[in-house]
């Protein structure tokens, strides 16, 4: 056995307390003090909390698959006019269903501070109210509804103006339903 002196404490000490401790000969690293411990112990836990958070984190990509819907926007050179239009004399909203890929396309055609809705049933989502998708990214904008819908499903939807923040739309300017097949 050997003999060795080891510092107990930091150089932050007033006076450090040397201890002289009894250490195997094959084992050369310094006794475990305090402070080790509850840096092994706090290692340990960040560790824990690490894997916790990726569990979590590799749960919610779960979650948004249940979405029915995945948006993308992007801007357009001018105003389009789509299979359906907000008011019949003027154009400031428009909407489309593409069956190549099930996508609903929300062009705003104005620059009226008026955000383009579009509201819609689907043969695939239940419920009491329509679904509602909100463009409210701004003149020549166009929101695309990546929908999904089974091939043998439906869509009826219809094109308003509203009012993006307080969610509320403006009746008086919403076209027609119009009924299209998935397939």
């Amino acid at each position: 056995m050997s003999i060795e002196t080891w510092r107990h404490c930091s150089d932050r000490c007033p006076t450090a307390a040397l201890h002289t401790l009894t250490i195997p000969p094959t084992t050369h690293q310094p006794p475990v003090s305090a402070i080790d411990v509850r840096i092994t112990a706090m290692k340990k836990r960040m560790t824990l909390a690490g894997a916790a958070g990726a569990a979590v984190l590799a749960v919610l990509p779960l979650a948004g698959t249940a979405s029915a819907a995945e948006y993308t926007v992007t801007y357009t050179s001018g105003p389009h006019t789509g299979d359906k239009c907000t008011w019949k004399t003027s154009c400031a909203g428009s909407a489309s269903f593409v069956h190549d890929g099930d996508h609903l396309l929300v062009w705003d055609n104005a620059g009226d501070g008026h955000s383009v809705v579009v509201e819609y049933e689907r043969s695939d989502v239940g419920g009491s109210d329509y679904v509602r998708d909100w463009n409210h990214y701004g003149k020549y904008a166009r929101l695309d509804v990546n929908m999904n819908i089974p091939e043998d499903g439906w869509i009826s939807y219809r094109v308003c103006l509203g009012e993006y923040g307080s969610r509320s739309v403006l009746r008086d300017t919403c076209s027609s339903f119009f009924w299209e097949s998935a397939g």
